[in-house]
């Protein structure tokens, strides 16, 4: 399973599941279309499809070597730590499902989003994101939903 994140310089996270395999320049397209204006600087690892996905948006693309944490001042510090983050956090429900990776991951990054809310806060926000939409979904169909990136 193939898990996408990105996490911009205003700390806005974008979190996904995008298949069952390797990434690739259609799973960055989808996910990142609309998130990464033309002209902008994307920081990245090695992956392949990263340089075909950069020239192909027409961004600026800055690719560290493996082993290298930094170049100037482009690093992968911040994605590294929240990936960690997130590792640490899955681990704690002993494995989670392929079908319902999608739900925790929006579970982690609503929690990673308001982490530094007060308590009280963090209560009106969750009951106003949770009834923000209506839903007819039923605790008995939750287990028989489709994973999203079908």
């Amino acid at each position: 399973m193939c898990v996408a994140s990105a996490i911009d310089r205003n700390k806005n996270i974008i979190l996904e599941m995008t298949n069952k395999g390797r990434i690739s320049i259609k799973d960055l397209k989808r996910l990142y279309n609309n998130h990464i204006e033309q002209g902008s600087t994307i920081c990245t690892d090695s992956h392949r499809s990263y340089p075909k996905f950069a020239n192909q948006s027409h961004l600026t693309h800055i690719k560290l070597k493996g082993g290298k944490a930094k170049e100037g001042i482009f690093h992968l510090q911040n994605i590294n730590s929240f990936h960690s983050q997130l590792k640490r956090w899955v681990r704690k429900f002993n494995g989670v499902s392929t079908k319902h990776l999608s739900n925790y991951l929006g579970w982690f990054k609503w929690v990673e989003i308001f982490k530094n809310e007060k308590e009280q806060n963090k209560m009106k926000n969750l009951l106003l994101h949770f009834n923000l939409f209506y839903t007819d979904t039923k605790i008995e169909n939750i287990s028989k939903r489709l994973p999203k990136y079908i």
